[in-house]
């Protein structure tokens, strides 16, 4: 059986996804593995591969990133999303830790 988002659509590799959350997992894990957990929210990406467990393997490459990153993810931390959708959020900080979204978010239906 396939994987499924938040919402319970189906994902496979190829599909655009939304990373909602991290799991509480990625808490106790080292700084930098912290670090890509942490960057990748927000942000839609493509599933490079799904593993037997059913775990998402997403990519994290610069620009976007500062550094190449590859992370399994649970597939409920993510929402799939229309490919043509393209960026998804944009941050801009305006004060010390308080980002701003440009465009519009929908998380939920």
């Amino acid at each position: 059986m396939a994987p499924t988002d938040l919402a319970g659509t189906p994902v496979a590799p190829g599909d655009k996804v939304l990373v909602i959350q991290a799991p509480i997992a990625a808490g106790t894990l080292d700084e930098d593995a912290r670090e890509a957990f942490s960057n990748a929210i927000g942000h839609a990406l493509i599933v490079q591969n799904v593993t037997p467990e059913g775990w998402l393997q997403l990519e994290l490459v610069p620009p976007k990133f500062r550094t190449f990153d590859t992370i399994l993810l649970d597939s409920t931390c993510t929402r799939r999303v229309s490919s043509t959708f393209g960026m998804v959020a944009h941050k801009h900080r305006w004060g010390p830790g308080r980002p701003r979204f440009t465009a519009p978010v929908r998380l939920f239906r």
